[in-house]
């Protein structure tokens, strides 16, 4: 994979996301999702791996320093694969990434990929993993900060997740 600096990267995350149409003024959590976008793409595009950031001892983090710092614990040692995900949706625009983690676990990052807005209702989709029979899914925000157990079915040996709430 193409190894660039990793300030060359935030440098080309910050154009990225200025340069897109969009409208002049980005709400404040708008803002802060396509910054968690474009890491994701790009630290998956370019290193094939991903980074930490320690920042815990602050009391009162910015939104888009929380954010950066729970998607950099959520992704600690994980490497892109291709996971064998189809989603059943209405919605059309649904960007999906695959990561495998240190403790053999796997990562599916998703997202609807359109104009980020600050109070997005989401969409249902069903999340159909061919081959995993996990025992425990669980579905986390990192702009928020929580994680929650998903109620998911093994179908065929193939994991399924139904009415999951994908958002921008």
């Amino acid at each position: 994979m193409n190894q660039k600096p990793l300030i060359d990267v935030v440098d080309q995350i910050l154009s990225l996301t200025e340069d897109k149409d969009y409208p002049d003024n980005f709400a404040k959590q708008a803002n802060v999702k396509e910054y968690e976008r474009q890491i994701d793409q790009r630290v998956y595009q370019l290193y094939g791996l991903t980074t930490g950031l320690a920042l815990e001892a602050l009391d009162e983090l910015p939104l888009m320093v929380r954010v950066i710092r729970n998607l950099c614990t959520i992704m600690a040692g994980a490497e892109p694969v291709s996971l064998p995900i189809e989603i059943q949706s209405e919605a059309t625009n649904i960007t999906s990434y695959g990561f495998s983690l240190s403790n053999g676990d796997h990562l599916v990052a998703l997202w609807t990929d359109g104009v980020a807005v600050d109070e997005d209702p989401g969409i249902e989709a069903t999340l159909t993993i061919s081959g995993f029979p996990a025992k425990k899914v669980a579905g986390i925000d990192v702009l928020n900060g929580f994680e929650q157990q998903m109620i998911t079915d093994i179908e065929d040996g193939n994991l399924v997740i139904r009415n999951l709430l994908v958002k921008d």
